[in-house]
């Protein structure tokens, strides 16, 4: 008999981890089992066609918010073309309403609760034996016309577990490496589904360090761990990245999710020296409103937050991904304009504006009526208006993620954001302003070229300034920080007189200058140089500005070396020239 576990993914760089994890722990246990992947941009009819050709006995699917809907719908399908297949569904997404599920899908035989290597495992068995599967704990099943629910399982031991890439990491080319050292959390954030999870567990460091090893030997580009708060466990998290240290490959990323407010000292000294861009952490902030910290169940400091993210970022060395989550309880739109200046204030690489999903399963969905929460009913639940935040509230801030995506956290127009932040109160005054101007011209109806967002900029740019030169001057300066233009944006004048063409000619030809400025050209000659790196002029010495916030009426020329980089904003190395 042939077992299929279907995981359809949101992204094609994304792997369906879970599906791998049984996969691994049922075939070391001697139990064939394939795996399909899609994602939920694959045609339907394709997913169907594919799935009948496999011929399947035992169909697993995959089962969360982003693919909920396409799942239900192929499940329907492959039931009338595989009328005798069993199909059985796991993951958060049917965890919670099984026997909903089971009453209104005839198609369903199984619902797999919680986690499900050894669960699938007895399925398998049972189903290939024909033998009943009364005696499984942590699922619920269709038993005539009765739907029943077995005993809770009880929790796996994670050094149980299948190292998930030990043969197989060349099938992840181009893929996000997804990695689990612990499962649970000891946290209980009302949104959060890892709540759920009351106890922790932990795979033991002896495995762990091996497997990492695995991802540096192989020099994989980026490592991602699952574990819900990474370094809730202070001396494990600092043996492992003391492990990652001393084992730097020099090319591996490792992404990890942590608490900022319960890194100690210690913590801070390991991380002090990293290699630049050798970590990332993401760190969910939410809110600062004391109240609605209480009300989800919170507590955190946001002073130890300030104190240990200003230290990480004064390192420069650690690619920082802070959160906000719009929708929360007791916080309206005024309170959340406080929570987003508060957290903008720490300059983080990236501010993540997300929005309150009311997940099955959680308290804050056993809350909404309690807090007036009114979501969507159909996946991923999104908040659309809550006692305190209108739904009009809620749009402008969606128009404002949309911006701050793209004008913040993509990197690419640093000098000019703050420049243009300046001319109000608070950043999120600038934000709301520019997404009113965003949607007023309709911006946020289509997709628009790098050049084009530049020219969006300074179009708005320009109704907040009295001045435009400087403007000019700070997005040029943006612009050749990423790339070496082909082309410019008309309202940009770059012309040079002879005098200054001479300069830059003889500038490249002085081998003198080539190897202080530009070693990684060494090889080449003057005009092949002049064709990689580039130097510009400006009428305002734009570099102090960035570096010290200073801007001085003061013509400078300044070089950008593409083939030198920094780790964490990919700009160009750059060099005031005379």
């Amino acid at each position: 008999m042939k077992t299929l576990l279907v995981a359809i993914n949101s992204k094609f760089i994304h792997s369906g981890m879970g599906v791998y994890c049984i996969k691994a722990f049922v075939e070391e246990h001697g139990e064939a089992v394939e795996n399909a992947e899609y994602t939920i941009n694959n045609n339907e009819n394709i997913i169907v066609q594919d799935i009948y050709k496999r011929k399947p006995d035992m169909l697993g699917f995959s089962c969360y918010i982003w693919n909920i809907d396409i799942v239900m719908r192929v499940v329907k399908n492959i039931n009338k073309v595989l009328p005798d297949t069993k199909i059985f569904l796991g993951g958060p997404e049917v965890s919670f309403d099984g026997k909903e599920i089971l009453k209104n899908n005839p198609e369903i035989d199984v619902i797999v609760l919680g986690e499900g290597e050894e669960k699938v495992l007895k399925l398998i068995k049972s189903w290939k034996q024909n033998r009943g599967i009364a005696d499984i704990d942590g699922i619920i099943y269709k038993e005539g016309k009765s739907i029943l629910y077995n005993a809770p399982a009880s929790f796996m031991e994670l050094d149980n577990l299948s190292f998930i890439y030990e043969d197989n990491l060349d099938d992840f080319n181009n893929k996000i490496i997804y990695y689990e050292s612990s499962r649970g959390c000891p946290y209980r954030c009302s949104y959060c589904l890892s709540s759920v999870d009351k106890e922790i567990r932990y795979r033991s460091l002896e495995k762990v360090f091996n497997e990492l090893k695995t991802f540096l030997d192989k020099e994989v580009k980026q490592v991602k761990f699952v574990d819900r708060t990474f370094n809730c466990d202070g001396e494990r998290a600092k043996s492992i990245w003391r492990y990652l240290k001393e084992n730097d490959n020099c090319i591996t990323n490792f992404h990890f999710e942590i608490s900022a407010d319960i890194l100690d000292e210690e913590a801070i000294n390991i991380l002090k020296d990293v290699r630049p861009g050798y970590f990332q952490f993401e760190i969910g902030v939410q809110t600062t409103n004391t109240e609605t910290l209480g009300i989800i169940n919170r507590r955190t400091s946001f002073l130890k937050i300030v104190k240990n993210v200003e230290m990480i970022k004064s390192y420069k060395n650690i690619h920082l991904h802070l959160d906000l989550i719009a929708g929360l309880p007791k916080e309206g739109y005024e309170s959340f304009k406080n929570s987003f200046n508060d957290v903008y204030s720490l300059k983080p690489a990236e501010l993540q504006l997300g929005f309150l999903k009311v997940l099955k399963g959680t308290q804050m969905r056993d809350d909404a009526k309690k807090y007036g929460l009114v979501y969507r009913e159909e996946p991923p639940y999104e908040i659309l208006y809550t006692e305190h935040m209108s739904f009009e509230d809620i749009l402008k801030l969606k128009m404002i993620e949309e911006v701050l995506e793209i004008y913040y956290n993509t990197g690419r127009f640093a000098n000019s954001v703050k420049y243009l932040e300046s001319f109000y109160e608070t950043s999120f005054d600038f934000y709301e302003a520019f997404a009113d101007y965003w949607e007023a011209k309709e911006y946020n109806k289509y997709n628009h070229s790098e050049m084009e967002l530049y020219t969006i900029l300074y179009e708005y740019g320009c109704k907040v300034v009295e001045e435009s030169g400087l403007l000019k001057n700070i997005l040029k300066f943006d612009m050749y920080a990423h790339e070496k233009l082909k082309k410019h944006p008309e309202w940009l004048d770059i012309s040079l007189t002879e005098s200054k063409k001479e300069d830059i000619y003889e500038f490249y030809k002085n081998r003198e200058n080539i190897e202080r400025y530009l070693p990684e050209y060494t090889a080449y000659d003057s005009k092949q140089i002049s064709r990689m790196a580039h130097i510009e002029c400006f009428d305002y010495d734009v570099l102090t500005y960035e570096e010290k916030g200073e801007m001085l009426k003061n013509e400078v020329m300044i070089l950008f070396n593409y083939k030198n980089r920094h780790e964490l904003t990919k700009q160009a190395k750059k060099y005031k020239i005379k």
